[in-house]
């Protein structure tokens, strides 16, 4: 899989969630663009997964339906990081403190 075609399934399953969670909260999305603050086709173009949205205008959209700290948590649990990390870690060798 290209890292285009990536892209576009994320997209996609973000946009994808994004609506469902406007829907179960039963808020049609010309109030969720009025409270956001941008238009509705940007709305549209956010719950159908285009390209081309500015970050903020998912974070505005995620914050009118409550789950902004949702998207504070990206990476935060970063497994393969800190695997690669500990791999270094792991490796070095122990530095001696030296007397001053």
């Amino acid at each position: 899989m290209t890292e285009a075609n990536k892209v576009n399934d994320i997209l996609a399953i973000l946009g994808r969630n994004i609506k469902r969670a406007r829907l179960r909260r039963n808020i049609s999305s010309a109030n969720v663009a009025y409270s956001a603050e941008i238009s509705r086709t940007t709305l549209v173009k956010i719950e159908t997964g285009k390209k081309g949205v500015k970050i903020d205008a998912y974070i505005k959209v995620l914050s009118v339906l409550g789950l902004e700290e949702d998207m504070a948590q990206v990476a935060q649990a970063d497994i393969n990081g800190r695997t690669l990390v500990d791999q270094a870690l792991d490796k070095r060798q122990r530095v001696k403190r030296i007397s001053i």
